[in-house]
């Protein structure tokens, strides 16, 4: 896997990760289990956005097994988050080889040159793990359309 291909997974899949949780808050948010939770003054982070949705779907799905898809959904991505803007907002460069890059960083008004030994797979790796998260999500949401279905029935 080349370079650019292992940063436009990480941004492919984060923004499926962000996109589900949104349209999820907005599923939810009309739910009369949610009438008494009041969101963030302002949802534009996604720390709030996320922490938002853990807390409206804990109100909605209740049980064991969807705490612990919640749990582990909220918690991984925002572990995840950091280091996902660090991949997809700061520039590369090549270091001493195919695998080797150099992440040119900006903090407190200094540049520094962070190396990724092994870049390609690092961030690879990454997506990996953000797959992994979206893979729960859609486990989630199809068990409780699933639910869903039966209860029309």
């Amino acid at each position: 896997m080349n370079f650019y291909f292992a940063i436009a997974h990480v941004v492919t899949q984060w923004a499926y990760l962000e996109s589900h949780i949104d349209g999820e808050i907005a599923s939810l948010r009309g739910r009369p289990e949610c009438a008494a939770l009041t969101p963030p003054k302002v949802l534009k982070r996604f720390r709030a956005r996320i922490g938002f949705w853990r807390d409206i779907a804990s109100a909605v799905h209740t049980t064991d097994e969807d705490r612990t898809d919640i749990a582990f959904i909220h918690q991984n991505a925002t572990d995840i988050k950091p280091r996902r803007d660090e991949v997809a907002h700061n520039p590369f460069v090549a270091g001493g080889g195919d695998s080797n890059l150099m992440m040119l960083l900006q903090k407190e008004g200094q540049w520094e040159l962070k190396e990724f030994v092994n870049g390609v797979a690092e961030i690879s790796q990454l997506a990996e793990r953000i797959s992994l998260v979206n893979a729960r999500c859609m486990s989630f949401d199809f068990r409780h359309r699933l639910a869903q279905d039966d209860n029309d029935s």
